[in-house]
């Protein structure tokens, strides 16, 4: 359904001021409708299974199918799985949501293992000793969110938007985790420029 678009009236005088007026109405009508019909919804269901929480050192690490474990120096390390859409030529990100469809609380046999502290060589040490105590002193889900948008790259003249899907995520200071065997990602584009002001910048 195309939106309408807004009227706007000019004098009906014939000299040249008048025809640039109207002439430009009418471009602005054309970009509206332009707009409008250039604007797309990108949905795409993911499936999850072989959720796997393994006791180890008196940690619980966790693994689902298809994913690999990341996290930063500190925070629990989940299983993330990377899903790829080409964004149209001409598009910009408007939005991208992560819906959980379905969801299963799991019980830890311990809290959720802490990424180490990662020092890269000829670098000093960041200071980071086990766990966060942000993250480990609250019972929130880590993270937050079933998934985000991660980054915008562009590989053989294509865009490529990066979607990471966290399917399995712990609780902090709770035993327990929140399996997702299915995620809905929804990606908003509209009309832009070749750059997105929304969006992480392209690496």
């Amino acid at each position: 359904i195309i939106p309408p678009v807004a009227v706007i009236r000019f004098s009906s005088q014939t000299n040249g001021t008048g025809m640039k007026a109207r002439f430009s109405a009418s471009l602005l009508a054309l970009l509206i409708l332009a707009s409008a019909a250039r604007s797309d919804t990108i949905t795409k269901d993911l499936h999850f299974d072989g959720p796997v929480l393994a006791l180890s050192g008196g940690e619980t690490f966790l693994s689902v199918n298809g994913c690999r474990s990341i996290a930063r120096p500190g925070a629990p390390m989940v299983p993330v799985y990377p899903a790829v859409f080409a964004i149209p030529p001409g598009e910009e990100i408007v939005s991208v949501t992560v819906t959980p469809l379905s969801t299963q609380t799991l019980a830890m046999p311990a809290l959720a293992a802490a990424m180490p502290d990662q020092t890269a060589p000829g670098r000093a040490w960041t200071g980071v000793r086990g766990r966060d105590p942000a993250i480990y002193a609250s019972s929130a889900w880590y993270p937050v969110t079933a998934g985000e948008l991660s980054t915008v790259q562009r590989s053989a003249g294509v865009r490529l938007a990066y979607v990471s899907v966290y399917p399995l995520r712990p609780s902090g200071s709770d035993r327990r985790a929140l399996f997702t065997p299915r995620v809905r990602i929804v990606i908003e584009t509209g009309p832009g420029l070749s750059s997105d002001s929304r969006i992480p910048a392209e690496r």
